[in-house]
């Protein structure tokens, strides 16, 4: 921030100029990523923005497809050797429930990353431990829409 004016009870923030575009261009492109993926039947499970890169143009791709599946049906349970691999607050309720990946899990995991530009990396579930993520979705509890998301996004 370069400087802020204050008016009675208006505030302007005076800010450099931003030339590569807004964070909106990297949802976009990254949904269509996601979205071509699902196409092909594959299923990420390790959706989160440490695997999202950006090129020399500036373009975001999504990268690390070590825990990826390809489906043969609409969803799969995953073996009990793969499980501790798997990044715990970013999984959806049926994945930490019954180790359950589909197309969906991807979306709330795609959603996930959303917050975490959002709120310019903050981890998802900060404040509550690993092995009470379970309990405290299944009571209805998510995470908080970001100060700087606007409730369009």
């Amino acid at each position: 921030m370069l400087g802020c004016i204050m008016n009675g009870n208006r505030i302007c923030l005076v800010t450099e100029f931003c030339s590569n575009s807004d964070l909106l261009k990297y949802v976009k492109k990254l949904k269509s990523d996601a979205q071509f993926i699902a196409e092909k039947g594959i299923v990420h499970r390790d959706l989160a923005a440490r695997n999202i890169l950006i090129d020399c143009n500036k373009n975001a791709k999504i990268t690390d497809f070590g825990l990826f599946i390809q489906l043969r049906d609409k969803s799969y349970v995953i073996p009990p050797r793969i499980r501790e691999k798997l990044p715990i607050k970013w999984l959806a309720i049926e994945s930490l429930k019954m180790y359950k990946f589909s197309l969906k899990t991807d979306i709330w995991t795609f959603a996930v990353v959303l917050y975490e530009m959002y709120s310019f990396g903050e981890t998802p579930y900060e404040n509550v431990e690993a092995e009470e993520l379970l309990k405290y979705l299944e009571k209805g509890n998510r995470l908080s829409k970001p100060d700087f998301c606007s409730y369009e996004m």
